[in-house]
């Protein structure tokens, strides 16, 4: 086995991701970060990854995360926005928030550049926020340029 499929190895099974470790693994499995791994490698990642699932993730990831879900739902003056994407059901996890999980990647979208395995791919991290008492909901962030690129809404919810 090669050092990098070793790496990711050994992040997938320490149980905690962090932005940056989370950053890394979507560039590799999308495709975009040159290696020496192989196809048989990248789908043992995939699978280690799918099978381990969810994730820890830190406690700063997690205050950035709440923040931004915040920023979504409220003004900075703490008014409730018009066009928040949260239902009641999705309201009420986020009262009684406890913790955010890694619960997998969703590929927005393939870009096959040939008919291969080495097509490229366009996978977010799907985030499952817990409530105490055990509700959550999952959801796929959007970055700006995701917006720009013609996507309306923030965050996909499930």
């Amino acid at each position: 086995m090669s050092k990098i499929f070793e790496k990711y190895k050994t992040i997938i099974l320490d149980d905690t991701f962090t932005e940056s470790s989370i950053s890394s693994f979507r560039s590799l499995m999308n495709g975009y970060k040159r290696t020496n791994l192989t196809d048989e490698e990248r789908e043992s990642l995939d699978y280690l990854f799918g099978e381990n699932a969810p994730y820890s993730i830190t406690p700063a990831q997690t205050t950035k995360g709440f923040d931004w879900l915040f920023n979504l739902r409220f003004t900075a003056r703490g008014k409730e926005r018009k066009n928040n994407p949260f239902g009641y059901r999705e309201q009420s996890i986020l009262d009684d928030f406890d913790r955010f999980e890694l619960s997998g990647l969703y590929d927005v979208k393939s870009y096959p550049i040939t008919l291969s395995v080495h097509d490229k791919h366009n996978y977010k991290p799907i985030y499952k926020v817990i409530a105490s008492d055990g509700g959550y909901f999952e959801y796929v962030p959007y970055t700006r340029s995701d917006l720009i690129s013609g996507q309306i809404e923030p965050l996909i919810i499930w």
